[in-house]
């Protein structure tokens, strides 16, 4: 009977460690089997999104546009990279492609007896709304083959950087003038921005420096560069996201400039002895900023007038262009700095051809950047400034 009791135990235990053993690897099994599954729904996914991001690019970049051609730039906020090319058609329709210098011209060639001149200026001298063969740069070497102008423009350049491109393009392109091109914007609003900062000495008052801020849109621009420089579908999705960005950056630039401020204030009250300095004013602020032109190369500034219209081809110079006219000439004046406008040849063009100077029809009219008219009616203003300065200049530009 013992034996017989000890006999049915261990067989009770042994088919325990079986069927559990069994029941063990089949769990083993379900585990192994739904991991499996999901690592296959995994990749089924990942697979499908690369299609789709495949075919988006793919798609963006055969009927919208490429790649960013901007690269950050940490003196400058951005700027273009030599040999890319944009696609635009916001304004205009065209296809351009940026040279080895990263500028909106041909390649740099010798000068070979002819004129140089270096246009620096912001999105009218950029001109990334006409084909390159139409800007205005362009223009004037066409009515004078004498002339070589380099179209030295960057789209929203500040007035603060602009010396700033000189000093680059400088030793490389020794041009004999260089014309910096300026609008209403650059004389009222440019010397109003947050991030320019103008130094003043505060013993004489005499302005010592003005530095010009990098945006903090353009400083997203060093993290996610490297993938905007590649990828169409990144650059759309990021023009679609960028006002968003902008306007939180915008405010946060807002509270931290009205911080700054009340410290300063509060400084201010801390010491009341001390003699506060008078800010200095818009003409002094421009004076300043020509005459950091004129120190690097023979300098001139032409001015793009603003226009009002009128019934029957008629225009004239808007009133508050004229305003930042009158500024601009005086702070010209005082630096020694040659000026000339563009009021006269933009309504002339209006007269000639019943078409707006300035504005596209898909953007509105007569609002937005110059057209081919205005590029036409710059060039000859552009043209006339270096006659008349031929005679001051190297004897490569005396005709």
């Amino acid at each position: 009977m013992y034996w017989r009791r000890m006999f049915q135990d261990c067989s009770s235990s042994r088919h325990t460690e079986l069927t559990g053993g069994q029941v063990t690897g089949q769990g083993g099994r379900v585990v192994q089997a739904a991991r499996q599954g999901r690592g296959r729904t995994l990749v089924r996914v990942l697979l499908a999104l690369l299609v789709v991001l495949g075919s988006g690019e793919l798609f963006v970049r055969s009927f919208v546009g490429g790649p960013s051609p901007q690269a950050y730039d940490p003196e400058i906020g951005f700027s273009y990279q030599p040999g890319s090319d944009l696609f635009q058609a916001k304004e205009g329709f065209t296809h351009l492609h940026f040279n080895a210098l990263g500028l909106n011209d041909r390649e740099p060639a010798r000068k070979g007896g002819r004129c140089r001149v270096l246009v620096i200026g912001d999105s009218y001298t950029a001109a990334l709304q006409v084909p390159q063969d139409q800007n205005f740069t362009s223009v004037a070497e066409r009515l004078d083959p004498h002339l070589d102008v380099v179209n030295g423009g960057r789209d929203g350049l500040f007035l603060g950087d602009m010396h700033k491109v000189a000093a680059r393009l400088l030793p490389q392109l020794r041009p004999d003038l260089v014309v910096y091109v300026i609008s209403e914007r650059a004389v009222e609003t440019d010397i109003a921005l947050p991030g320019f900062s103008v130094i003043v000495d505060p013993r004489s008052g005499a302005i010592v420096d003005a530095v010009m801020q990098v945006e903090g849109q353009e400083s997203l621009k060093r993290i996610f560069g490297p993938v905007l420089s590649r990828s169409a579908l990144a650059t759309r999705l990021s023009a679609q996201f960028k006002p968003m960005v902008v306007d939180l950056i915008g405010q946060i630039d807002s509270w931290r400039h009205g911080l700054s401020s009340f410290g300063e204030a509060q400084a201010a009250q801390a010491a009341p002895g001390r003699a506060s300095v008078p800010a200095p004013s818009d003409v002094e602020v421009l004076t300043f900023i020509f005459r950091r032109f004129r120190a690097q190369a023979p300098a001139a500034l032409l001015y793009i007038n603003g226009l009002s219209y009128a019934p029957h081809r008629k225009a004239a110079v808007a009133a508050t262009s004229s305003a930042a006219e009158v500024v601009a000439v005086r702070a010209a004046t005082r630096a020694g700095v040659s000026f000339h406008d563009t009021g006269e040849y933009l309504v002339e063009s209006l007269a000639r051809t019943g078409q707006p100077p300035f504005g596209f029809n898909n953007a509105l009219l007569p609002g937005g950047h110059l057209n081919a008219a205005g590029h036409a009616a710059v060039g000859h203003a552009l043209l006339d400034l270096v006659d008349e300065l031929g005679p001051q200049l190297a004897s490569d530009c005396r005709i």
